[in-house]
């Protein structure tokens, strides 16, 4: 799991980046782009369920509700919002390293609940500092 979360990070970077190199960035690709990564999203939290369906169920809402928050910035005029402690990328990173525990079986229950409360936390770090610094910023 570890090594495909970083694929797919590597990837969605490589597909950003050539778009905007290329100067073929649309309105189609945005779309695409974004409801892509939230699908993406919800697909590596399954395997979090089966084990642990509670803790990880609060991670994947508020990982949407965090890309949803950064996408409306676009809805009232101004940049998408990248802003963390809990974005995409660190998302990717920290389930990747539960789940290399889980493969050795250092996680149990407690862990579980745990960890997955403190990155709830982050998460809601997350949308309040993407929606707030949306309505104060000039762009």
């Amino acid at each position: 799991m570890p090594i495909v979360l970083l694929l797919r990070m590597a990837l969605n970077a490589l597909d950003g980046m050539l778009a905007r190199q290329l100067q073929m960035q649309s309105q189609l690709g945005t779309y695409l782009n974004e409801l892509g990564d939230m699908v993406s999203d919800l697909f590596l939290c399954l395997p979090f369920a089966i084990e642990f369906p509670w803790s990880i169920g609060f991670v994947c809402v508020l990982s949407l509700f965090s890309e949803i928050a950064g996408i409306l910035a676009a809805a009232i005029g101004k940049k998408r919002r990248y802003d963390g402690p809990m974005g995409k990328s660190d998302r990717a990173f920290c389930l990747g390293v539960i789940g290399f525990f889980m493969a050795f079986g250092w996680m149990n229950d407690l862990w579980a609940v745990l960890i997955f409360g403190f990155l709830s936390f982050l998460l809601s770090l997350t949308i309040f500092f993407r929606i707030k610094n949306a309505l104060i910023s000039d762009q």
